[in-house]
């Protein structure tokens, strides 16, 4: 991951972050549709990060640009366990960020388990969440439920 930075989202971060919503295909929608991507939702995220009701992170290119945000979230809303979501440009994909970031977010997460739901089809994400741990809790319909366990050293 050469001379990307991976980084906790910031206030100041949602002009960009909007940007990067702008980027997301109809077709990346089908595997990444987390929330609406509108401005109102970018300086919504970048606020709650701000308070850490949720953790939020972004990477960005070497000129600053955010190409990839993801989140453990579901802490503000009541939830023991928090899920997890990805989303790379497609001019990030490839290089190892994936990985990187996946590892950065077990590292920073303080519960002991992680969820996430991934579409059936997005087998490179399927197989990247095992080669962590993550194992299949359940299916409904075109989606995989599936959960990490961090154990303690």
């Amino acid at each position: 991951m050469v001379n990307h930075v991976i980084r906790q989202l910031q206030l100041f971060d949602a002009i960009n972050l909007f940007n990067l919503f702008n980027r997301i295909s109809e077709e990346d929608k089908e595997f990444f549709n987390p929330h609406p991507f509108d401005y109102t939702t970018a300086v919504s995220v970048c606020t709650e990060a701000s308070l850490k009701l949720d953790l939020y992170f972004v990477v960005t290119d070497p000129s600053g640009v955010i190409v990839g945000y993801s989140f453990l979230r579901g802490w503000k809303d009541g939830y023991k366990i928090p899920r997890l979501g990805i989303y790379l440009a497609p001019e990030a994909r490839g290089k190892g960020i994936a990985k990187e970031l996946l590892k950065y977010m077990i590292e920073n997460c303080p519960s002991l388990n992680i969820q996430l739901k991934v579409k059936d089809t997005n087998y490179k994400a399927i197989k990247l969440y095992m080669s962590f741990g993550f194992y299949e809790i359940s299916r409904k319909n075109e989606f995989i439920l599936m959960e990490y366990t961090k154990f303690e050293k």
